[in-house]
Formats: structure tokens, sequence, C-alpha cells
């Protein structure tokens, strides 16, 4: 019954959140959290829901709070997961993000290389993290005006958007 719940809770909240109603989001994000903290301090649930949280507040330019929940995912995920797992990579991915929209564009930037490091090591498995972190990657590189490198990402994105198609 609790995973259900959990499970529903998290899945409401992420739909709110892409449609937009963050304050309905929220509630479902915060209620997927408590759920996840119920199945104990390292249980991976518990990191998911901290990142999808992480994503809102970093919407809402609440880095303080997202950087803490992205922090804490983080922990999760090597601890309970290993440096090497995708769950990792997403949480990296998630930190740099917030230190990318803060403009700490120097720690950002070796969280997104450890990140790409987990995806390519972890091959064809799931390329949409590889894609998701090639893209936010780009991103801070053309905040750093690199944008030959950004495009480099970009090029590298857009193969792999392709071998999807195929």
């Amino acid at each position: 019954m609790t995973r259900a719940l959990w499970e529903m809770y998290n899945k409401s909240g992420k739909t709110h959140l892409q449609l937009g109603n963050r304050v309905e989001a929220e509630k479902m994000l915060k209620a997927a959290l408590g759920v996840a903290e119920e199945f104990g301090p390292k249980d991976p649930r518990l990191a998911i829901s901290l990142n999808n949280l992480a994503r809102l507040h970093l919407g809402q330019k609440r880095f303080d709070v997202a950087e803490n929940l992205c922090t804490r995912a983080l922990a999760i995920a090597e601890s309970e997961r290993g440096p090497g797992h995708p769950d990792v990579a997403i949480s990296l991915n998630n930190l740099a993000a917030v230190y990318r929209e803060e403009g700490r564009y120097d720690e950002a930037e070796p969280l997104y290389k450890e990140s790409l490091a987990i995806w390519e090591k972890a091959g064809e498995k799931d390329p949409r993290g590889l894609v998701t972190t090639l893209e936010n990657y780009a991103v801070l590189l053309r905040k750093m005006n690199r944008s030959a490198e950004a495009d480099e990402m970009a090029a590298r994105r857009r193969s792999l958007g392709q071998r999807d198609a195929e």
C-alpha cells in the first residue's frame, strides 16, 4: 500500500510539474517525499523524491532549498547504489543544474563531466540520461562563452537522437 501511495504521489507530482502547475506539484512531491521517508533514510525512492522536489525548487529559483535536496539525494545514491550508478549521474546532473543557474559555473562543470562519464560507461542502456546531461552541459558551456565545446555537446546529443529514431 505504501509503495503504491508513493508511486501515485510521485507520478502526480511529476505530471503537475510538467504541466506547470507548481502548487499542486509541490503538494504531491512533498507527499511523495513524506511517504518515501517511511521507507528508510537510504531508500532509492527517497533520493528520487528529493531530486523531483529539487527540480520544482530550481524552477522557482529557490536555489538554497534545491541545493540541499540535491546534495541529500546524491549522498543517498552514492552510498546505496555506488559511484558509477545512473542514479548518481542523475543527482550529479541535478546538482550541477542548481550551480549553473546560480552562476557557479566552476562548481557545475566537474559535476556534468562526472555525470557524463557515468552515462557513457552505462552505454546504451538508458540514452535519455546521457541526452539530458549533454543538453544541460551544453547550456553551461554557452553561458561560459565556450561555444565550440557547446556545439560539440549538441552534436553528440543530435547523434544520439538520430540513433534512437532508427
